[in-house]
């Protein structure tokens, strides 16, 4: 499977920068190649159903933001911070108005 998938991507004109693979599960030698060819690996440990779609997404989810959040460079961390911490600044002062223009009101 990860060789069929290999060579899928070896033939595309251009290269992705970022190669997932989503799968229920893998044998450690064949996560082992599939890494040492470059893709990221996500194991899910059970296959995808309605049931537990939401929580499949969420694993996906975490595990892509943990990769992201690694690879981005520690200027642009701090950035996210400081907005993080002006939006959460904001809220509290678009309550604070709420109240006040209700009492006025």
């Amino acid at each position: 499977m990860v060789d069929e998938e290999f060579g899928r991507v070896f033939n595309l004109q251009e290269v992705p920068h970022l190669r997932i693979l989503v799968v229920k599960s893998m044998s450690r030698p064949a996560k082992e190649v599939a890494e040492a060819d470059g893709y990221f690996v996500i194991e899910l440990g059970e296959r995808v159903t309605e049931a537990n779609a939401k929580e499949v997404y969420e694993l996906i989810y975490r595990k892509l933001s943990d990769l992201f959040t690694n690879i981005a460079p520690p200027q642009l961390l701090e950035i996210a911070k400081k907005v993080s911490k002006t939006a959460e600044e904001l809220s509290k002062i678009a309550q604070e108005l709420a109240k006040l223009s209700q009492s006025y009101g």
